[in-house]
């Protein structure tokens, strides 16, 4: 997984998954650092500026730029919702049955 900023990787994907309950959580974090690149770089690619993605959201645009680089596991769900919605894109949520728990 690339990163926009390597200082955007969580510390606890510098390490190897200790069992598999980390290993599993760590897959899901990664999956929403993809997403999150992949809604930025389709914002940058379309050419769909800052500044309409926050007119559109009725934010200011250093808002819209803070979204895109900070990649926080903290960003609400609503916000990614908007931000998608803002360049014509919706998010699509999915859960799959992973057996992580250990046997003994």
């Amino acid at each position: 997984m690339l990163y926009k900023l390597e200082i955007m990787k969580p510390a606890i994907l510098n390490v190897e998954p200790s069992n598999a309950l980390q290993a599993a959580m760590m897959e899901s974090i990664d999956s929403w650092y993809e997403m999150h690149n992949a809604l930025t770089d389709f914002r940058s690619e379309s050419g769909v500026t800052q500044a309409q993605v926050a007119k559109d959201l009725e934010i200011s645009q250093p808002a819209v730029s803070a979204f895109e680089n900070e990649n926080s596991l903290g960003v609400q769900i609503k916000t990614v919702i908007s931000y998608a919605a803002a360049l014509g894109l919706k998010i699509n949520f999915s859960v799959e049955k992973v057996n992580w728990k250990e046997t003994d």
